[in-house]
């Protein structure tokens, strides 16, 4: 049997602040050194000697998961202007399709089946072709411009969570600008398309910086617009529901920040929607002429609170609705009809839809709050992506613990799923019952507004789908 392999020593002296340190392995940074991949392959070949009598139950249980998952399979479709934007994925090969296929004024959500032809469609991007000759593909950015007309989507092909932008145009295929490499996750439009907004990671891959690029241009005219320099923040971009604002979020462990653009005035100046707070998390929802925010300022549970839409400082925030015993408040979107707050309710997720009543100036503009109706101790319900704020129905995930199936919310795997279906506070089920911020530990921040544009709900297996992040 093949010896441990042992991984050479050189001396590599580091002094600082008058210490020395001596660091036997500082060599292996570089990643093309002979020496180095002759000890990674020995190590490989020492593991797989090692674990050789494994191999038929690792086989055994690939099988097993593998007849277990629907491999043609496609995402619920998500109505954003004139498309159902969706993905899908292809038995035999390892990536997602991601598509759209025309909306009719007033048309229900197609009932498009799995391996067969969807008439209309156009295809985005489809993962397996850019996939083609790389060894590793992942995508950072799957971005739509407002009149629907652009692309842009970062892809990493060599696994260090660095992406290169390509914007091209979805009707003819041309590719107008690819000028944007090596920028972290979340991309934006400006409203015209004109624009591009990207995140910018350090030397330790945190998200700290926010440029605007104007497509067809080169690198080199790029703005700063942010930056963030305590290293306890990270960072993520996104917009609002209504894509009149380009939002950052900010956000360590405890404390967030959120900052607004007007997405019509790209060169403007971004505002500060309240500096942060040591301790004080808040989200922030474009809600028409103001804001809607959810906050732990004054309750660790957080609270629910409304400000006027150009408010740059907490002392603004007036209240709204206040977490009960057992409940958290976790976020809240707005409809033209309602607004619906996601929360947990007896550790579990919930939602609580508010009816708009423009007499009830006490609640914010709210009638009676309406819990939705679950069943079953395992029944869970959770917004699923909704980009429009007009119509009367939003979408909502729900399912049981014991689905195997998962919801994909604004970018976010929960354990529940298996469903689609609406949220309408004057439906017959409907009785009275009474996307994480930046810092929050996800390896991937996005901000606490980075909202899919047209992120698909997914069935069943976790492919990235086109979102607004």
């Amino acid at each position: 049997m093949t010896g441990i392999p042992e991984a050479p020593r050189r001396e590599s002296v580091r002094a600082h602040h008058g210490s020395s340190v001596n660091d036997p392995f500082a060599w292996m940074k570089d990643r093309e050194d002979p020496e180095l991949i002759a000890y990674l392959e020995a190590e490989n070949a020492y593991a797989d000697e090692r674990t050789a009598h494994l191999e038929p139950l690792r086989e055994s249980i690939f099988t097993e998961i593998k007849t277990r998952t629907q491999e043609s399979d496609l995402s619920v479709p998500v109505g954003d202007g004139p498309w159902w934007y969706y993905s899908r994925t292809i038995e035999g090969q390892q990536y997602a399709v991601h598509a759209r296929c025309p909306r009719a004024p007033g048309s229900s959500r197609p009932d498009i089946e799995a391996g067969l032809p969807v008439p209309g469609e156009q295809v985005l991007l489809d993962g397996n072709a850019a996939a083609a000759g790389h060894e590793y593909f992942s995508i950072g950015a799957l971005t739509v411009s407002a009149d629907h007309r652009l692309l842009a989507a970062g892809l990493d092909v060599t696994g260090d969570e660095r992406f290169d932008l390509t914007v091209t145009d979805i009707v003819t295929g041309d590719v107008l600008d690819n000028a944007v490499t090596g920028v972290g996750y979340g991309v934006e439009f400006d409203a015209s398309g004109r624009h591009l907004f990207y995140v910018q990671v350090d030397d330790a891959w945190r998200p700290h910086q926010v440029w605007r690029h104007e497509v067809g241009t080169l690198r080199e005219r790029d703005v700063l617009v942010y930056q963030e320099d305590d290293e306890r923040f990270w960072m993520g971009l996104g917009a609002s529901r209504d894509d009149r604002f380009l939002m950052i979020g900010v956000g360590s462990k405890t404390t967030s920040e959120t900052w607004l653009l007007p997405s019509d005035d790209p060169a403007g100046d971004w505002r500060c929607v309240a500096p942060r707070v040591e301790g004080v998390e808040y989200d922030v929802e474009v809600d028409g002429d103001r804001l809607l925010i959810v906050h732990n300022g004054d309750n660790p549970e957080a609270d629910l609170a409304w400000a006027p839409l150009e408010s740059t400082s907490a002392a603004d925030w007036r209240p709204v609705m206040r977490s009960a015993p057992g409940e958290r408040f976790l976020d809240v979107e707005a409809f033209d009809a309602f607004a619906v707050l996601a929360m947990r309710s007896g550790g579990l997720p919930a939602l609580r839809v508010l009816p708009r009543d423009p007499a009830a100036g006490a609640g914010g503009g709210f009638a009676e709050p309406l819990d939705w109706p679950v069943t079953g101790e395992l029944t869970v319900a959770m917004l699923a992506d909704n980009p429009e704020t007009r119509g009367h129905d939003a979408d909502r995930g729900g399912g049981e613990l014991s689905d195997p199936a998962l919801d994909l919310l604004t970018s976010t795997r929960s354990p529940a799923s298996g469903s689609c279906s609406s949220v309408s506070p004057s439906s017959a089920d409907m009785t009275r019952t009474r996307m994480p911020n930046p810092g929050s530990g996800s390896p991937r921040p996005t901000g606490r507004r980075s909202r899919s544009r047209w992120s698909a709900v997914r069935i069943s297996r976790p492919t990235a789908a086109p979102r607004r992040c």
